[in-house]
């Protein structure tokens, strides 16, 4: 078996990244999952408790490797940062061309093959400080493995999920059958999360699909469905910033869209801020807000992956896809005709009435200036003519 290494994870002095990988790297969605397979900063993930594999497909390659807790299979200098308080977990991969994994008939699942990987590619920058040039990729080499009989057989027949929109998840018991169906899997799958709500906040903080999950509470096989939680939005693969919720947690009252909201959106932000900035007003709001409200925890909570572009990550896509999503209001203002749900909204007439209502709010000041020019000029005129 030919294959790169993959490390990401943190040091001594510097914080999550990517340690060591392929000359042509990863995939943004494969690095997205690789940091959500050890993210135990959202607290109701809770900590790894055991080491969780992740399965992640390309076009031209494939990722597999395990997510740990260093305390758990590092010797004690590797479990905590400089400040010994923040306790450190790291994955390391595998990568193989898509070629040659079509060419395997087994797999190394077990943990001492990845650990022995770590180790070999992190001492020589576990104690490097803080600096650029520290931060570095290592670019792993072409390396060769011969196959063991403790390799795990791809012979399974499970059927995943493909679906961007859903998550399939999986019960623990079904994890010797997954591990031994990856091949058959064109998508990506993580096993070993500790909650099925790892998987909806993965998606609703971070936008991150994963379309397949082992999670240590499920009990039995099932999908969750991941639905547009605001209009004019559509599914997370045409809108890296939209919003979904699971569909076990949607209220009874029905959400509706509309295929052409996104028109409307884009036409909407063409249009005056006299316009723009007000909402249409929709039954569906009242199941938004009570949306919102319930995650409103979720979406306070600060995450610092350690990445040069950490700011973005703060920024929630709840926001922004709340922004994106505004519609036009149907309100009469003054003499303005109100539309109806009929009759498009005509710009320039907008135009028109906006410099009219204009022109009627500066006449008062008009006249004010004039008289009071008038009231000046008749004194200055009196203590003249004395």
């Amino acid at each position: 078996m030919k294959y790169y290494t993959y490390i990401y994870g943190r040091t001594l002095n510097i914080d999550f990244r990517e340690i060591c990988s392929p000359e042509k790297g990863l995939s943004q969605n494969t690095v997205k999952l690789v940091k959500e397979i050890i993210n135990t900063d959202v607290v109701s993930n809770g900590d790894i408790k055991r080491h969780r594999y992740l399965f992640a497909r390309e076009r031209e390659q494939v990722l597999f490797g395990v997510g740990f807790s260093h305390q758990q299979y590092l010797k004690e200098e590797l479990w905590t940062d400089l400040t010994k308080k923040r306790g450190l977990r790291s994955f390391v991969g595998i990568v193989i061309d898509k070629s040659d994994f079509d060419e395997l008939d087994a797999i190394p699942i077990n943990i001492d093959f990845f650990i022995d990987l770590y180790l070999k590619n992190i001492n020589c920058v576990w104690n490097l400080d803080d600096r650029q040039k520290n931060r570095k990729v290592i670019i792993s080499d072409l390396l060769e493995f011969y196959q063991s009989e403790t390799w795990c057989k791809l012979d399974g027949n499970v059927e995943f999920n493909l679906n961007d929109n859903f998550c399939r998840c999986f019960s623990p018991k079904e994890e010797d059958a997954v591990l031994h169906s990856i091949k058959k899997c064109f998508s990506s799958v993580a096993i070993g999360l500790n909650v099925e709500s790892h998987v909806t906040s993965a998606f609703r903080r971070f936008n991150t699909v994963i379309p397949n999950a082992i999670c240590l509470d499920t009990q039995d096989k099932h999908d969750i469905q991941l639905i547009p939680n605001l209009q004019g939005c559509e599914s997370p693969s045409q809108y890296s910033e939209s919003h979904m919720i699971p569909l076990q947690q949607k209220s009874n009252k029905s959400i509706v869209s509309h295929s052409d909201e996104r028109t409307a959106t884009e036409g909407a932000r063409r249009n005056p801020a006299i316009l723009s900035s007000l909402r249409k007003y929709n039954p569906s709001d009242d199941v938004i807000k009570d949306t919102l409200q319930d995650n409103e925890p979720d979406r306070l909570m600060n995450i610092d992956w350690g990445d040069d572009n950490s700011s973005e990550s703060h920024v929630h896509p709840q926001v922004t896809a709340q922004k994106d999503c505004v519609m036009i209001t149907e309100t009469k203002v003054g003499d303005f005709k109100e539309p109806s749900s009929d009759t498009p909204i005509d710009v320039n007439e907008v135009d028109l009435y906006v410099d009219k209502m204009s022109k009627k709010a500066f006449r008062p000041k008009l006249l004010m200036i004039l008289l009071i020019a008038t009231v000046v000029a008749i004194l200055l005129l009196l203590k003249r003519c004395n």
